[in-house]
């Protein structure tokens, strides 16, 4: 399972995982990403690529359980978009695609919508 983070100016410091416990976020994981080039970046979270770190937590995914993931900037104190899955959502994702969650329905955790890598591009530069 991979998160992919895509950024407009300054690339992310890294990457948070948060395990949802009823309402709260509750931390799992810290990854401190390497010096990024380009506007997106892709974390494996089932084998930590190399450059990346894992400052706190573990990646221990427990099945069932609801997680949130995103890129951050530590120096402009950002977040960015959130991804829900769980570890059974690797299921859905087929080769060469990437899921995001469309808000547009209104929906606290938005719909999974599949996209090709190239409509993730497309997409993270229209937020831009």
């Amino acid at each position: 399972m991979a998160v992919v983070v895509a950024w407009c100016q300054q690339p992310p410091d890294g990457v948070i995982v948060y395990r949802r416990v009823n309402e709260d976020l509750v931390d799992q994981a810290d990854l401190k990403a390497p010096k990024l080039p380009g506007s997106t970046a892709s974390l494996d979270l089932e084998s930590i690529p190399s450059g990346w770190s894992l400052l706190e937590g573990d990646l221990n995914f427990q099945r069932g359980q609801q997680y949130v993931a995103s890129g951050y900037n530590a120096t402009t104190h950002t977040r960015m978009a959130d991804v829900t899955f769980t570890s059974e959502t690797k299921e859905k994702v087929t080769t060469g695609s990437i899921l995001v969650q469309d808000h547009a329905e209104h929906q606290p955790d938005g719909v999974d919508v599949l996209l090709s890598a190239a409509e993730f591009s497309d997409r993270a530069e229209r937020y831009c």
